[in-house]
């Protein structure tokens, strides 16, 4: 009896379930169909703001798609010959062709030849470019006024009236030493950017402070100075706790040597170069086109990055499977 019930509950839980699942699928087809009759509508009308959202929490590139049409249809389509003329493109025809060209995996079936081609005829330069950067990273290495003397952050004190001093241990590293001048300030260790920022133009940050030295430096000795900027940051600290909480950064900007100024300025080298070691270093993958910039400079001023020289081939193959729709995509341009 325990056995007989036990399995009609059995059953019945599994017919209950069948019955989920089919409901889902229904739910979930008469979306699917819903929206596919929505992009099946005419760029001419607007969507509903529902079907909109339904949409777009499918699919998030239809939101770049919507706009793109919207502003043509606002822009162009603004009279009745206008919008005859282009009735008959639909949303989904304009979305596919959207994916077609943010798509490189679909794009690749089709690129396969047209890569290999490329690489044949450029990726020698490409191989080419680290060995010039490295040359000119070589000569900023070695011409580095950080070669002359070294600087470090010996104590911070404050004195009964307020008043904040910073001292600097300052060691030089060659003989001939007659003056120093350098920028140094402290940032928050959480403030990537700004350090980032600081590192390659320290004079456009407010709270950059100046120091100069003007005396021979013959041996290691300590150098004070009042420092009113970072007063509130420094004030009545020790340097251990501001450390904690704060890098200090610095950069020489200028040495005079055996009467001869020496100077970050001196120390140019190519901007192309610069802006590609800086993308290198901070990875925000700007690489590639400060290395086409090199390449074509130094070894081949008709070099064409992948990524332009790929692109009439995409058109053509775009052109092919809808070219209406192209022609459509034109009048963005359209002022």
């Amino acid at each position: 009896m325990y056995f007989q019930k036990l399995v009609e509950k059995f059953i019945k839980n599994q017919i209950i379930m069948k019955l989920i699942i089919k409901s889902l699928l229904l739910v979930t087809f008469i979306t699917f169909v819903g929206c596919k009759n929505q992009l099946d509508k005419s760029v001419i009308e607007p969507m509903e703001i529902k079907d909109l959202k339904t949409i777009i929490e499918k699919d998030t590139l239809f939101e770049y798609t919507y706009k793109a049409i919207q502003k043509i249809r606002e822009d162009v389509l603004t009279d009745d010959v206008q919008k005859a003329k282009w009735s008959d493109i639909t949303y989904d025809r304009v979305h596919n062709m959207l994916k077609f060209y943010s798509d490189s995996l679909t794009q690749s079936k089709y690129t396969k030849e047209i890569r290999k081609k490329w690489q044949n005829e450029y990726d020698k330069y490409d191989k080419k470019v680290d060995s010039i950067a490295n040359y000119w990273q070589k000569y900023l290495t070695d011409n580095s006024l950080n070669n002359y003397v070294n600087i470090e952050l010996f104590d911070i004190q404050t004195s009964e009236n307020g008043e904040v001093k910073i001292g600097f241990k300052i060691s030089p590293l060659k003989n001939g030493i007659e003056d120093l001048m350098f920028e140094y300030i402290f940032l928050k260790k959480t403030e990537i950017e700004e350090i980032s920022k600081w590192e390659r133009h320290p004079i456009l940050n407010d709270n950059t402070k100046k120091f100069y030295l003007f005396e021979k430096i013959p041996k290691s000795k300590i150098h004070w100075e009042t420092n009113v900027k970072n007063a509130e940051v420094l004030k009545n600290k020790i340097l251990e706790k501001v450390l904690d909480k704060y890098v200090f950064k610095f950069k020489i900007s200028s040495i005079k040597k055996n009467g001869k100024r020496v100077s970050d300025y001196d120390l140019k080298i190519p901007n192309k170069v610069e802006y590609y070691l800086e993308a290198k270093k901070e990875k925000n993958g700007m690489q590639d086109y400060y290395k086409a910039g090199i390449i074509k400079e130094f070894l081949n001023n008709e070099y064409v990055r992948y990524e332009a020289y790929i692109r009439p081939f995409i058109d053509s193959i775009a052109k092919s499977k809808d070219p209406k729709v192209l022609e459509f995509f034109e009048l963005k341009k359209v002022e």
